[in-house]
């Protein structure tokens, strides 16, 4: 901007080196187009400095919005776990979805069956004090699993 400003000046003063004065057609011409890019000069300023001042206000939302994100999405958990519980977190064999269940059930001596909230398949049996993991096979045979891979472990959430 202030190279705008310098070159405005360079010919005004260039202007009135040669007496281009308004006692000529031609010299009210170029009196007038300096005053005229005078004008444009201020004007381009103007928006320059709005322009600085919308930036800083963007970036300001940007960084509100940005804290925003952060205090409503802090977890990427979709789950609603209690991080504090004590949970079991069990993988579902036919849909590979996490199972989680309160620990604390595992200490009563109850019959407890989990089943998966997606598919419904039971993924956890408890008679008394054996625990033992279910699905169902492909043939629709019931099969303890615990041999094929599937744990239990207390979940870290």
């Amino acid at each position: 901007m202030q190279e705008l400003r310098e070159r405005l000046s360079y010919i005004q003063g260039l202007a009135e080196g040669l007496n281009v004065g308004a006692n000529s057609r031609e010299g009210r011409l170029l009196t007038e187009m300096l005053s005229l890019m005078g004008d444009m000069t201020d004007s381009i300023g103007q928006l320059k400095e709005d322009q600085d001042r919308l930036e800083e206000i963007i970036d300001s939302m940007d960084d509100d919005l940005l804290q925003l994100e952060q205090d409503v999405y802090e977890d990427d958990c979709d789950c609603d776990i209690d991080e504090d519980e004590d949970l079991v977190e069990i993988e579902c064999p036919s849909c590979q979805e996490r199972v989680y269940f309160d620990a604390d059930l595992l200490d009563d001596e109850d019959y407890l069956e989990v089943s998966c909230p997606n598919c419904d398949q039971v993924v956890f049996i408890q008679e008394g004090d054996e625990a033992d993991f279910e699905h169902e096979s492909a043939a629709g045979d019931r099969c303890e699993c615990e041999s094929q891979g599937a744990q239990w472990q207390e979940s870290p959430h």
